[in-house]
């Protein structure tokens, strides 16, 4: 190995061994691509690495940026770290150019246990649907019963993300996808009562109106009932959740 060659990837391994010393919980996977993934590199190219974590993009970034200066002052080496949440990966990793690039040519340094990850994913599933939960019981009692159906019906999908989650399987890219999935993982199954398929489809109708049709007859019932369903599931969903981590 050319003595650039190896003083760089010396640099990366201290950098990504010092990174999962501090934060190895919060980071899914690290890549390194460009040149010297493609294997071209030159002595001034700076190493490019590409962090997939889950949780405070501002305390990764802070922990990125003091053990890239640190490790410059090493090795000599520049490492320039590309930050993305691992949320924001799994929406784009098939419509971005880039990330298909960057998937294309690169090399992986780290990767989480697929179980761990997808349950850390999940976890952040159940926050922003409990968030999003009470954002839409504020609405309704503000008689506000479109925010409050659009809202719920947020819940309900980003419960339904989590359950799909936890059993070890991909996320369809569709609302009606996510919705047949549950049936099949928790329905057919008889781990979710049958109703809660149905209800969901008709809670889906009911947002679709309440979002897209100004004239649509929106109620009071319907937006009580798409949130006592998010309820219901997020209920199922912190059961299974505690089971599995216990």
């Amino acid at each position: 190995m050319a003595e650039p060659l190896r003083n760089k990837r010396e640099a990366v391994n201290h950098f990504v061994k010092k990174l999962l010393d501090v934060a190895k919980g919060q980071i899914a996977k690290v890549l390194i691509f460009g040149s010297l993934a493609k294997k071209n590199i030159r002595t001034e190219s700076d190493i490019d690495v590409f962090i997939l974590y889950f949780g405070d993009e501002e305390k990764i970034l802070d922990i990125t940026s003091e053990l890239s200066f640190e490790t410059a002052l090493k090795y000599g080496e520049s490492i320039e770290p590309f930050l993305m949440s691992i949320h924001e990966f799994n929406s784009r990793k098939n419509s971005s150019l880039f990330l298909r690039e960057v998937l294309r040519n690169c090399e992986v340094i780290y990767e989480m246990s697929k179980n761990e990850s997808d349950m850390l994913e999940a976890q952040d599933y159940v926050d922003l649907a409990e968030e999003f939960l009470t954002y839409a019981e504020g609405a309704l009692k503000r008689k506000e019963f479109r925010a409050a159906i659009d809202q719920g019906y947020n819940a309900i999908e980003l419960a339904i993300k989590a359950l799909i989650l936890i059993k070890g399987e991909t996320l369809a890219s569709s609302h009606g996808g996510i919705i047949q999935r549950l049936g099949r993982l928790y329905i057919i199954t008889g781990e979710i009562r049958k109703e809660i398929g149905k209800n969901t489809r008709r809670s889906l109708t009911i947002r679709n109106k309440a979002r897209y049709d100004p004239k649509a007859k929106i109620t009071e019932e319907d937006a009580t009932s798409i949130i006592g369903l998010a309820k219901e599931l997020l209920d199922a969903l912190n059961k299974k959740i505690k089971t599995k981590t216990s």
